[in-house]
């Protein structure tokens, strides 16, 4: 009888480590397949953060219609033919199309600067002018978009499907 016991014992141990492997087994193809969905999906967030960000940049670099416009009317004055010029018509193409970084923007204010009290014979007056105005207004438009961020914090993301 004892033979029996010790065999039923065997076969039940044995139908039990059976049992257990297989939870394991399981458990750690889960954790893979969950591990494979974690880092698609973290992914997937990345890029849609990404996007956001450009996004936010782009609100943040926009300006009223207003303000829009008189940069974009100063800035056609500024353009100059001559290539000691070229980098500057750069810069402004960039504000124009609001592709501009702070560190663009701070290098067009020195260059709009320059042209402001420039003695050169190919500066106009009307360029000197537009020149100092330009400088003010891009001031005007940085504070503006400033107060604008401080006064609606909030980001509105649209839902994922």
């Amino acid at each position: 009888m004892l033979p029996y016991i010790i065999s039923l014992v065997l076969v039940v141990l044995g139908w039990f480590f059976t049992i257990f492997m297989w939870w394991v087994d399981r458990r750690s193809r889960h954790s893979e397949k969950s591990v494979d969905f974690k880092e698609a999906s973290a992914a997937k967030n990345e890029d849609r953060i990404r996007v956001l960000e450009q996004q936010i940049i782009i609100m943040q670099t926009q300006v009223s219609p207003l303000w829009a416009s008189v940069q974009a009317r100063i800035s056609s004055d500024l353009h100059h033919p001559d290539p000691q010029f070229h980098e500057m018509d750069l810069l402004l193409e960039k504000l124009d199309n609001l592709t501009i970084n702070a560190n663009e923007r701070a290098r067009l204010i020195i260059l709009l600067g320059e042209r402001a009290i420039s003695t050169d014979p190919l500066v106009t007056q009307k360029q000197r002018d537009s020149a100092s105005i330009m400088v003010i207004i891009m001031k005007k438009v940085v504070a503006e978009a400033k107060a604008m961020n401080e006064i609606t914090p909030m980001v509105f993301c649209p839902p994922t499907k």
